[in-house]
């Protein structure tokens, strides 16, 4: 009779154990579910916001014009960094190859003071802007036909200087007004995507132009595109702030 007990009592004990231990393992799986829930639900949310960014940025046409003039002019300002030095070879010979680095640095120190002192312009780019990106992206492409057609070393430097410098001019002022249109926390991501398009289209442009199984066409001529697609992306902007003003 009380081995009987003793056996009854065991059970309970073992019956006891396993519930405690069953309970046990079912905590970190209900845990490991929820943040799995959680996960889930940042990962939307951060979607959702970035999308919310992207949608506030470019359905915004005063944004929009900018942001596509950045993308297409950075694809042609990248496309003539990479060619440039050919370009130099083509025109100088590899004896001139030494000058190349003080060139890069005299257009470094030039670009960051006229962007420094023009930053500190205060216009109504609301109204003047389109006009100021037309004219200087039409003087970009007119820098880029010349040095495609010169002998000179000094002219070929001095184009350079001047088209980068022009660049870096206009690239402060799109940057700033589509800061001024947009939310602080998606200046990454707007200026990322402009960027990420720019890089997309200068792949597109090296292959048709200069790329294996495009037009493969010398670098001169190369020189005289860019130079073209300047004047047209320019002609593009001075156009539309004539119409602009004129509908005013």
């Amino acid at each position: 009779m009380y081995s009987v007990i003793v056996l009854d009592e065991d059970k309970d004990d073992s019956v006891h154990t396993k519930t405690a231990t069953t309970s046990q393992i079912d905590v970190p799986s209900s845990d490991s579910e929820t943040q799995d829930t959680r996960r889930e639900s940042n990962c939307h949310q951060v979607a959702s916001l970035l999308w919310k960014d992207l949608k506030d940025a470019y359905t915004n046409l005063y944004v929009l014009k900018f942001c596509i003039w950045v993308a297409l002019a950075t694809c042609g300002y990248n496309q003539m960094m990479t060619y440039v030095q050919i370009l130099w070879v083509k025109i100088g010979g590899k004896q001139q190859v030494a000058y190349n680095g003080a060139v890069e640095a005299v257009y470094t120190i030039i670009s960051a003071v006229s962007t420094l002192a023009f930053g500190q312009l205060n216009a109504n780019w609301s109204k003047y802007g389109e006009a100021f990106l037309g004219l200087l992206t039409i003087l970009q492409g007119v820098v880029l036909a010349i040095s495609a057609n010169t002998d000179s070393m000094f002219v070929a430097y001095t184009a350079y200087i001047i088209f980068g410098m022009l660049y870096n001019i206009m690239l402060v002022m799109t940057n700033s007004e589509v800061a001024r249109y947009i939310n602080e926390d998606s200046y990454a991501l707007i200026f990322g995507v402009n960027t990420f398009v720019g890089l997309i289209l200068q792949t597109v442009l090296t292959l048709t132009v200069a790329g294996e199984g495009g037009f493969e066409i010398p670098i001169r001529s190369q020189f005289v595109v860019y130079g073209a697609y300047f004047i047209v992306l320019g002609v593009v902007y001075a156009v539309k702030s004539v119409f602009n003003m004129c509908s005013r």
